[in-house]
Formats: structure tokens, C-alpha cells, sequence
């Protein structure tokens, strides 16, 4: 495709004079021309910038002032050493330069803040704030938890200029030790001992006990509803099949109705919906034994009658096509895999 020739076309205050090399912008290398401003200097420019009005002079405009930059000139601490190629913000040109501070630092920076005084040196006449100790009185106000700041050993600054106090703290139990401030002010609560301590009698309430042992059982109920991986998926959420709101937002709602309804550790009892149509709720679930699960199960088509039965005296086994039986569920009753505590 042919390119349209702009030479010797002029926007505001440029005139094209050829075409340049091309400017990389981002990743991309854009089409550039070398433009003559009516100041007299040459620059090269983006050629759409240009035409679109976007840049307007090569940058010497400063409300109607021509902005000269004149190396060695002196602005506060600053003493400029040259003008530094020029960047583009959107539709801004900001002009760089080059300057060194009176303390002997170089450093480059926008040409309007050094003019401006908004950088009048390099840092080096920063006022550092004195590091003011601690009151360990109105310091102790504040909730460390079971800690105590008892002395204060060290006071910093590090590499971003933030204070770092590194204080002496005593647990109620009498442990004490070295740390960081703001240590205690995030995570501040008991030693590792006292802590460890805490979740020990946490964990030997029975009600805590219980809870440990109802909680595979319950995470295995919200899993086979709502995790479309699981194997189970299909016979139970597949079907509509959900726990209900009070249990799913409170584990601890559906361990108080476990507990009410028969539930203890070691027990053999597994959690049963009467209606298998609906979902897990307080309505809809009890505690039954694993036998009695079973015997439930339209595969198994079996009552408490024809397990005794079968292990009777009176059961042939030779006899189990005119009983109706499946022979696996009578090997496994006979050899004692299943129905173990039906009594």
C-alpha cells in the first residue's frame, strides 16, 4: 500500500520536512516524520500524533513562552548538565534533563519539575525525625493478648526509612522473649505453650470430641450433594438431592442434632434420609445401623426375617434360586461381612 506523502504539509506549528525511521511504540514500530518547528528545531515525531493535532510544536510551548534549557543553568541545589530525549504521555511531551545536586549526586528529571522547585534536591537535606522512645505505660494499654512489653530494647530505621523497635515482651506464664513490635501488634495473642495449652482443653470437651468425629461425616454429605467429581455425585446431587441451610451455614447446628438423636463416639450408627426424594435436613434424616441401612437398599431386596433365616439351621444353601436370593449377599452373610450387628 502506498504511503500518502506529508512533506512540506504544516499542523500548528510543525512542518513536515521527510519521513523518519519509525518510533517504537509499545511493541509495535509506528510511522515517523522529522518535523521543523517554527522555533527552529528539528524533531522526530509519530506522523498520526502530528496530523490528529495531538502535538502541536516540538514541545518549546509553555503557555505561548519558548522553554529553553541552557546546560549549566541553576535551579535551588540543582545545576543542569544537558537536555535528555523527551518522552510522550498520551498527547503530553515531557521534556527530560539531566541535573546534579549540590552534594554531587546525578539524577534525571522532568525539565518542569526542576523549574518549577518541586524538586529542589536530590533527598539529601531530608530532615530525618528523631526516633522518639517508648512509653511503655500507654504502650501496654493496648491488647497484646496475654503479652507484656516490659522493656524496650532497640530502635531502627530500615532501607524504606520505617521505624523497627525490636522490644523484650513476658507471657502471663512467665515466659519471656525478644521480638519485634509490630509482631505483637498483628499476631500478639499467647506464647506457643500457652497457646498449645489452650487448644488441648479446647479439644477434651466431649462436645469438641464429638464435633472431630462428626466432621468427616459432614464433609462427606456436603461433597457427594455439591462436587461434581465425586463418584457419588450422580446418585445425590445429579438428583437434586442438598443439605439444607441451617447445616450448611452451622456445623455446629448439625452436631447439636446428631447429639439429640443418638449419636456418641464409636458408636455404628450412619446418617439415613427417610424420604430418599428429598434432601439432608433435621426433617428428613436419622441415625440408623449399618445393617439396617442396607437391608434400606433396593439392591439388597432383603428384611430382618430372611437374615435370620439364613442363618438358621434350616437354610440349604443349594436351595437359594427357589428362595430368591443373590448369592454373593448370602456368602457375605453366612462368612459374617455383613449384617453383624443385627441381632
Amino acid at each position: 500500500m502506498k504511503r500518502e506523502n506529508y512533506n512540506g504539509k504544516k499542523f500548528n506549528k510543525l512542518t513536515i520536512l521527510r519521513d523518519g525511521e519509525g518510533i517504537l511504540e509499545g511493541k509495535k514500530k509506528r510511522r515517523s516524520v522529522f518535523c521543523k518547528c517554527d522555533c527552529g528545531q528539528e524533531k522526530e515525531l509519530l506522523l498520526r500524533r502530528v496530523t490528529k493535532g495531538r502535538i502541536k510544536s516540538c514541545g518549546c510551548l509553555t503557555g505561548g513562552r519558548i522553554a529553553t534549557i541552557i546546560p549549566g543553568e541553576k535551579f535551588n541545589d540543582f545545576t543542569v548538565i544537558k537536555e535528555l530525549p523527551h518522552k510522550e504521555y498520551s498527547s503530553t511531551i515531557v521534556r527530560y534533563v539531566e541535573v546534579m545536586c549540590d552534594c554531587g549526586n546525578t539524577l534525571k528529571q522532568p525539565f518542569t519539575n526542576i523549574k518549577s522547585g518541586k524538586r529542589k534536591n536530590c533527598g539529601c537535606k531530608k530532615e530525618i525525625p528523631i526516633i522518639v522512645p517508648l512509653n511503655l505505660e500507654e504502650l501496654n494499654k493496648r491488647d497484646f493478648g496475654d503479652w507484656e512489653v516490659i522493656e524496650e530494647i532497640s530502635a531502627k530505621r530500615n532501607e524504606k526509612g520505617h521505624i523497627v523497635r525490636t522490644v523484650k515482651a513476658q507471657c502471663k506464664c512467665g515466659y519471656i522473649k525478644e521480638t519485634k513490635l509490630s509482631n505483637l501488634i498483628r499476631r500478639g495473642k499467647s506464647c506457643y505453650g500457652c497457646f498449645y495449652k489452650k487448644r488441648l482443653l479446647e479439644a477434651s470437651t466431649p462436645f469438641n470430641k464429638i464435633k472431630q468425629s462428626l466432621s468427616p461425616r459432614f464433609s462427606n454429605m456436603k461433597t457427594r450433594c455439591y462436587d461434581k467429581n465425586f463418584k457419588d455425585y450422580k446418585s445425590y446431587g445429579a438428583k437434586g438431592v442438598t443439605v439444607c441451610d441451617e447445616w450448611l451455614n452451622s456445623f455446629d447446628s448439625f452436631v447439636e442434632w446428631s447429639i439429640n438423636n443418638g449419636f456418641y463416639i464409636g458408636c455404628n450408627l450412619e446418617i439415613d434420609r427417610k424420604e430418599n426424594d428429598k434432601g439432608y435436613s433435621p426433617e428428613n434424616c436419622q441415625y440408623i445401623t449399618k445393617s439396617e441401612n442396607l437391608l434400606k437398599m433396593p439392591c439388597v431386596n432383603m428384611t430382618k426375617e430372611d437374615v435370620f433365616f439364613i442363618r438358621s439351621e434350616e437354610f440349604d444353601i443349594s436351595k437359594i434360586k427357589e428362595y430368591g436370593y443373590k448369592r454373593n449377599i448370602v456368602k457375605n452373610i453366612l462368612s459374617g461381612r455383613t449384617f453383624k450387628d443385627l441381632v
